[in-house]
């Protein structure tokens, strides 16, 4: 028979708990129990998780930046954003590496050592065809690239190379330099197989085509440079970065838009009987003299003195002042 708990036990129990006099054995059991992680003495980490978010972000900025780049060069609404940033072995980026692929051998001054800018084939080939004016081709079969076909890439990479002097300048004034370009990345051997790589991987769409870019960099690049990388160091300019972006972007919408521009040669006040009464031959006088700039007015508003004349047989205006502070 099931035993029955009297009224008194009932309000004893209650108030244990409510007073958290009472725990359970997994409680304390879970409390107790010690939080243990393995760590691989082969494989130290020796990006912290400070250092791997701080070149995530510098890496963000950077894809931000070639999104604008690359679409204003292909013509194409192309999209790059950062997949992943981790600490890998050499060994293993080399492993996933196809053949054949686009290995780019690169350097940064002052940071120490080659690192590497590697792009799937199918990208190479689809680069090449926006760049010539082709459409942006689905099943591309894989073959080794000409000459070419290289050299379009290369100015192609070597541009994507330089813009880690924009992305990094809050903190590091690097001078990217590009050493060559390889399509068998099985002939690579500038780093030793063991060596601890900082793996940055972009996601790249190309008008709804998914392709991947890698860079690595190895840790030894960064001696004497990693104290730089701190998260409060970035997040201070980081606002700053971001205004500099945006003012990037609207500059390029506002660049390509029209505007009127109107040159006023003077005003003059007359009746309206002496307006009605004007024929061909007859002169008003107006309120500048003979020789005065002349105002020029920029949808409505006056921004510039201009003096008249010829340009290739057009009458023509060549600016003399300004007249806005803003100017």
């Amino acid at each position: 028979m099931e035993k029955i708990l009297s009224q008194a036990e009932i309000d004893t129990l209650i108030n244990e708990i409510s007073s958290g006099a009472e725990k359970s054995e997994k409680i304390v059991k879970t409390e107790e129990k010690r939080r243990i992680k393995n760590y691989d003495f082969r494989r130290p980490n020796k990006f912290s998780k400070n250092h791997i978010n701080v070149i995530k972000s510098i890496y963000q900025n950077y894809a931000r930046i070639l999104s604008n780049i690359l679409s204003n060069q292909m013509r194409a609404d192309i999209e790059m954003k950062v997949a992943s940033v981790e600490q890998v072995i050499y060994g293993e980026f080399m492993r996933s590496v196809l053949n054949p692929t686009l290995m780019c051998i690169f350097r940064m001054e002052p940071l120490r050592g080659p690192m590497i800018l590697e792009a799937k084939p199918q990208l190479g080939f689809q680069l090449v065809d926006l760049l010539c004016g082709g459409t942006l081709r689905n099943n591309i079969e894989l073959r080794e690239f000409t000459e070419i076909e290289i050299s379009i890439i290369k100015e192609v990479m070597a541009m994507m190379i330089n813009e880690n002097k924009m992305a990094w300048k809050e903190f590091l004034d690097l001078e990217p330099v590009m050493d060559g370009i390889e399509t068998n990345g099985q002939l690579n051997e500038i780093l030793s197989f063991g060596v601890a790589v900082c793996l940055i991987t972009f996601s790249i769409n190309i008008n709804g085509e998914q392709s991947l870019i890698n860079m690595c960099i190895p840790y030894r690049a960064f001696d004497g440079s990693l104290d730089k990388l701190h998260t409060n160091t970035y997040q201070e300019m980081d606002s700053m970065a971001s205004v500099d972006m945006h003012r990037f972007d609207i500059e390029q919408i506002i660049g390509k838009s029209n505007v009127n521009l109107r040159v006023n040669l003077g005003e003059a006040q007359i009746t309206v009987e002496d307006f009605m009464e004007l024929s061909c031959g007859d002169v008003l006088q107006l309120d500048i003299l003979a020789g005065e700039p002349m105002k020029l007015y920029v949808e409505d508003c006056e921004y510039l003195r201009v003096q008249p004349g010829l340009y290739n047989k057009k009458l023509a205006v060549q600016v003399v002042e300004y007249t806005r502070k803003d100017v």
